[in-house]
């Protein structure tokens, strides 16, 4: 059980800076993505994730599908305080999904492996298309957390995408996933392609600044872009 009242920000994706640069290749490679299973953004910090995923998901208004947010902290890596909140950001995006996982979570020794399972057959049920964002994931990934996590991104429905910011590459089976379905993924971060069976580039380099930006960035590594995979 969650010792502590979960703070009602940590669900709602920030509004986009009015002098937050436009990246229209970014967000049409957000929305190429939705198909798959999974949408992974990383990058160092400064390189505008947040900025790019709450702009890129949440805008225009009344033009994208649903949005389930969560901001995490270190202090959410704790099991059951990190599910409280994903179910309960999926619980305000579709009100029909999450009540049994949240009962669940609500009896203070839950087990992880009944309350992701009735999270999947939830969200099975319904016909709506979600985004799920974990922002920062980086902050939580560890042994706690990566095998529900990695079940929850094995039995995703279709309709469901999960979407994680993070500033080094996450403790997930993603190796696994490609070798299950190579034909429906794709990937690319700095200095390496992903191939698949045909054996030719199915990866997009993302630029994450724009020349001028460039120009600006300090040290070699801000010289590199934005890495995503996205899997399907």
């Amino acid at each position: 059980m969650v010792a502590s009242p979960l703070v009602e920000t940590k669900l709602l994706a920030p509004q986009p800076r009015g002098d937050a640069v436009a990246r229209p290749r970014l967000t049409e490679l957000l929305d190429q993505g939705r198909e798959r299973r999974l949408t992974l953004v990383s990058a160092p910090a400064g390189f505008g994730k947040t900025m790019l995923l709450a702009k890129g998901l949440t805008q225009p208004a009344g033009q994208r599908r649903p949005v389930a947010w969560v901001s995490l902290e270190e202090d959410d890596s704790q099991p059951a305080r990190f599910w409280t909140y994903l179910v309960t950001a999926i619980h305000r995006a579709l009100p029909d999904v999450g009540d049994g996982a949240l009962t669940l979570l609500a009896t203070g020794q839950p087990s992880l492996d009944g309350v992701v399972a009735t999270l999947i057959n939830e969200l099975a049920t319904t016909a709506t298309e979600l985004d799920l964002v974990l922002d920062d994931y980086h902050l939580v990934d560890g042994p706690d957390l990566q095998p529900s996590v990695a079940y929850l991104l094995e039995h995703l429905p279709p309709r469901v995408r999960l979407v994680i910011s993070t500033r080094v590459d996450p403790a997930l089976p993603l190796a696994r996933l490609r070798a299950r379905s190579p034909s429906r993924h794709s990937t690319c971060s700095p200095g390496r392609r992903w191939y698949g069976q045909d054996r030719e580039p199915s990866a997009h380099r993302c630029d994450c600044l724009s020349r001028s930006d460039r120009r600006r960035a300090r040290g070699s590594e801000q010289r590199d872009a934005m890495s995503w995979a996205r899997l399907g």
